[in-house]
Parts: C-alpha cells; structure tokens; sequence
C-alpha cells in the first residue's frame, strides 16, 4: 500500500471569508456606504473615509455594524453547511493607529468573539491582515484606497505595521483554534520595495522559528514569485 505524504493526510479545507465585517468594503456592504451618503451627501469609497465624514459618529455607526453584521448564529449556520473554516479579515487600525488616523478601534474585542464561536462549533480561524498604514495595495480592502499606497514609504508606516504583525503572531500564533495568520493581503509588488516587503516577510517568520508558533504562516506572492 502506499505510504501517504504529510500533505494527504491533512484535514481539507472547507472555508468562507467574514468579508466586509471589521473591514468594510464597499462591493460587500454597498448599504452600509449608502447610508453615510444620505446622512452626510457624501458617499465615502473606503472605512477611511466613513471615519472622516462621520467623524465622532463613526464610532455608533461602526460598532452597530460589527454587533450585527456577523453573530454567532451565521456560525452555527456555516458549521452545519459543512464548512470546517472561516477567514477574518482586520486592519491595522484595529490594533494600533497613526497620528492623524481617523479610524475607529473596536475591532479586536469582535475577532476574539468570532474566534470563540469558532471554537464552540469546532472550525478554525485564519486571520487575515487586509489593511497596512498607508496601503499595500491602494485597493479599498485596505481601507484606504490611493492610486498612491504608501505603506512601506516612510519610516512611521513601517514601524507600525512591524508592531501590528509581531502583536498579532504573538497573542494569536498559538492559539490551536487559529489555522492561519497572513500577515499582509495582496501587496502591490511591482510598486513596492521588494526588499522591505520581503524584510516583513522575514520577520514575521522568526517567531515561528524561535517561539515554535501552532498556526501556519500566510505569505502572498505580491502578484509575483516571490522566493527567499
């Protein structure tokens, strides 16, 4: 008989992305962007710019949104579908903020609620961080759409975002609940500094190495082939 690899004796996969949740996203939420226009006769194209129309109303506004959004019964309705999995996507801003940020904080408390109704319904969790300071992608599921991300421009951005992902690898890395942790969700390559991407890269892999972290690491090629 033959000997099956590693790979083949894994658990499959069977998963769903909670999408436009703690990373709204116009496409997901086109309502949510709809109600910020009749309220202020804006229409905002990212969170940021909910943030910034809204300003201190942003903060009812978006914590209504993540209460009601996703609740625990799309949980059990996922699990009893079959599926195995689900992919959280968060922003930076859920974790840590620049100067002059207008975003809303609040996010964390809903990730650490959706993983614990994973765990009740036994599914696991891949975290997914969608947005960096100043954009890696200039797309809105970054929550900042530019035609000029910024993300790995200055030293501000950067030093956040090493803050953001070392704290994610460790309150989350071993966690048995988390599969996954993808540190940056689709990057720009071909207009980012390849060796600061790949420097990110770099370091969120330490701790894996050094601290033997449960999840799996999630790095996107940046729409290149990338290699170490």
């Amino acid at each position: 008989m033959k000997a099956r690899s590693t790979y083949e004796s894994l658990p499959k996969v069977y998963g769903v992305n909670l999408g436009g949740w703690l990373v709204t996203e116009p496409w997901i939420t086109p309502s949510l962007f709809e109600t910020v226009e009749k309220r202020s006769g804006q229409l905002p194209v990212d969170e940021y710019n909910i943030c910034t129309i809204l300003q201190i109303k942003a903060k009812s506004f978006l914590n209504y949104h993540w209460d009601t959004f996703y609740t625990e019964s799309d949980l059990v309705k996922i699990a009893g579908l079959g599926l195995n999995s689900i992919r959280i996507p968060v922003g930076y801003w859920s974790f840590g903020l620049l100067p002059d940020d207008p975003y809303i904080h609040g996010q964390e408390k809903y990730l650490d609620l959706a993983i614990e109704w994973a765990e009740r319904y036994n599914m696991k969790v891949q975290i997914g961080l969608h947005g960096l300071p100043g954009s890696q992608n200039g797309f809105d599921n970054s929550g900042f759409r530019t035609d000029k991300p910024q993300w790995l421009e200055n030293k501000e951005n950067m030093n956040l975002a090493y803050k953001v992902v070392d704290y994610i690898l460790n309150k989350y890395g071993n966690m048995p609940i988390i599969h996954s942790i993808q540190v940056v969700n689709e990057p720009m390559g071909w207009i980012l500094n390849r060796t600061k991407l790949l420097d990110l890269y770099r370091f969120a892999i330490t701790p894996f190495e050094e601290k033997h972290l449960k999840a799996k690491l999630v790095l996107h090629d940046a729409f290149y082939c990338m290699e170490f």
